[in-house]
C-alpha cells in the first residue's frame, strides 16, 4: 500500500494535529487496531506505518522480486541505503555472516558478486559452536556499519567495515586458530559508527587492548557455554531468556554485560539456529528502538516498560507479519528515529546533495538534521 503525502503540509504538522495528517483516514483500520493492544497512537504512528510500507517496497526491490528502478517516493530512503529494508534479514549489518555461512543462498549475494564482496560460503568448515563464535566476533567488532554506500570514497559499503570475520572464515580451521589470527590481527576491526561497541574491561598482561582480550580468551568460551547450554533445553529458547542468560554469564566471568551487542548476537543464533532459539519471540530493544515506541504510542493504563516495549513491536509485528527483532531494527526502531532525525553518515554519500534530499514526513520534528 502506498500513501500519498502531501508536499504542503511537509515538515509542519504539530503533534496534536492528527486529524491534519493527510495518512489518518487511510489509515484508520490500523489506528483502531492500537486499542486491541493498550496502545494509544501518536501522530507518529501515521508516518512509522507509511515509513514501513515504504521500506518493504526498496527491500523487495534489492532483493530481486521488483525492477531495480523501483523508487519509493521518498528522497531520503531512495538515496541512503540504511532505510530500505524491513526485515533484519535483509539488513546491511547482517551481510557479512551471511555472505560467510550461507554463501549463494544469502539474499544479499547477487549484490555481492556485482560489487566483489562475494564467497561461496564456509559453512562446512567449521562446526556449529565454532560459528557461535565467528558471530559473536563481528557483532563485538560493530556489525561492519558505516552507513556508507557503495562508491564512497572515504569508507566501504554499509556492513563491510573493519569487520575481520571474512578473514578469519578464510584462514582459519577451527576455534584455536581463530583466536590465533584474532590475536595477531594487525588491521583495524571494530567500528563504531552507529553501533556502539562494548565498554571493555582494562587489558590484562599480554594485551594491549581489552576487546582484543575478549575476542581471543572470552568470547570462544562464551559461545561454546551458550551452545552448550541451548542444546541442552528441550524446546527453542525465548530471545529475552537466552540473552539474560548471556547477560550472566559476563557477570559470572567479570565483564561488564554487554546487553546491546549480545542481544544482537542471540538475534543472529534465532535466525541461524531456529531450532535453539525462538526467532519470533520478544527481544530487548536498543536505545533508538525503544525512543521510536515511546514517540509513536503510549500506553493505555498502567503497562512496565518491557512490556509496553514488547506490546507495541508486538502490535507492529501483527500489522506487517513480522518478527520482534525486524520490527526493533527497523519501524517503529532503530531506523525509524534516524529517518525522523534525517540521518545521513558524515563521511559518506559524497554525491548527495543534504541542502536538498530530505524525507516526507509531515511532522514538525525538532531534532536532528532538518529542512530550513
Amino acid at each position: 500500500m502506498m500513501l500519498n503525502y502531501s508536499p504542503e503540509l511537509l515538515h509542519s504538522l504539530e503533534l496534536h494535529e492528527i486529524d491534519r495528517h493527510p495518512y489518518r483516514d487511510a489509515l484508520s483500520k490500523e489506528w483502531d487496531l492500537c486499542s486491541d493492544y493498550n496502545l494509544e497512537p501518536s501522530i507518529y504512528f501515521l508516518e512509522a506505518v507509511a515509513y514501513h510500507h515504504r521500506a518493504k517496497l526498496l527491500q523487495d526491490r534489492n532483493v530481486g522480486l521488483l525492477p531495480e528502478s523501483t523508487k519509493s517516493g521518498c528522497p531520503l530512503q531512495d538515496n541512503i541505503h540504511i532505510y530500505d529494508t524491513v526485515s533484519r534479514w535483509a539488513a546491511g549489518f547482517s551481510n557479512v555472516p551471511q555472505e560467510m555461512f550461507l554463501g549463494k543462498d544469502n539474499p544479499k549475494h547477487k549484490w555481492n558478486v556485482k560489487h566483489g564482496y562475494a564467497c561461496e560460503g564456509y559453512a562446512d568448515k567449521f562446526n556449529d559452536a565454532e560459528w557461535f563464535y565467528i558471530f559473536l566476533v563481528h557483532r563485538i567488532c560493530g556489525s561492519g556499519a558505516s552507513f556508507a554506500m557503495i562508491g564512497d570514497a572515504k569508507l566501504p559499503p554499509h556492513g563491510w567495515y573493519n569487520s575481520p570475520v571474512p578473514y578469519l572464515c578464510k584462514n582459519a580451521d577451527g576455534e584455536d586458530s581463530i583466536r590465533r589470527l584474532i590475536k595477531d590481527f594487525e588491521g583495524p576491526m571494530f567500528s563504531s559508527m552507529g553501533n556502539q561497541i562494548p565498554s571493555f574491561n582494562k587489558p590484562s598482561f599480554g594485551y594491549s587492548q581489552g576487546g582484543r582480550e575478549y575476542l581471543v580468551d572470552i568470547a570462544p568460551k562464551l559461545a561454546r557455554d551458550f551452545f552448550n547450554w541451548l542444546v541442552d533445553q528441550s524446546e527453542p529458547i525465548k530471545i529475552q531468556s537466552a540473552v539474560d542468560w548471556c547477560l550472566d554469564w559476563q557477570t559470572l566471568h567479570g565483564w561488564r554485560r554487554f546487553k546491546f551487542v549480545l542481544t544482537a548476537w542471540v538475534m543472529d543464533i534465532a535466525e541461524y539456529f531456529p531450532e535453539l532459539i525462538d526467532e519470533n519471540s520478544n527481544c530487548y530493544h536498543g536505545a533508538n528502538a525503544t525512543a521510536a515506541l515511546e514517540l509513536v504510542f503510549k500506553p493505555i493504563g498502567k503497562m512496565g516498560k518491557q512490556s509496553f516495549y514488547d506490546t507495541g513491536t508486538r502490535m507492529f509485528c501483527d500489522l506487517f507479519d513480522s518478527r520482534p527483532m525486524d520490527v526493533e531494527d527497523a519501524a517503529p526502531g532503530c531506523d525509524l528515529i534516524r529517518y525522523c532525525e534525517q540521518y545521513i553518515q558524515p563521511r559518506g554519500y559524497d554525491s548527495v546533495d543534504r541542502s536538498k534530499i530530505f524525507n516526507i514526513n509531515h511532522i514538525k520534528h525538532r531534532e536532528g538534521r532538518q529542512p530550513s
